[in-house]
């Protein structure tokens, strides 16, 4: 279903519950689970990339506070896997909209 058909039923179902009139259980039901997962927020990742790491090494080492390069590459390598769950998550999210407004079509 593209954007603008979503529109329309988004439009008509929005009147039909402002005039008091009712549409057929499955399509008012579809239509809520669309609006639902669309509604989903997913918060980015915090960003850390390998110049911040070794910021970070350079830093703590001018302040003589211990290293742990290791502890760092950690860090930096969940990161990178939040980073990549994220984008997994936007693409996922993408085709559940895309899935709710074929059914909400339907």
């Amino acid at each position: 279903m593209s954007r603008a058909q979503i529109n329309t039923l988004t439009n008509l179902i929005d009147s039909a519950e402002a005039g008091g009139w009712t549409l057929p259980t499955d399509v008012m039901e579809a239509h809520r689970i669309y609006r639902q997962v669309t509604a989903l927020d997913l918060a980015p990742p915090a960003a850390l990339d390998a110049y911040t790491a070794a910021a970070r090494i350079v830093t703590a080492t001018t302040a003589g506070e211990p290293v742990d390069p290791l502890a760092a590459g950690r860090e930096l390598r969940h990161a990178e896997e939040e980073r990549r769950a994220y984008d997994q998550a936007k693409h996922l999210l993408q085709v559940a909209i895309d899935q709710a407004a074929q059914a909400a079509g339907n």
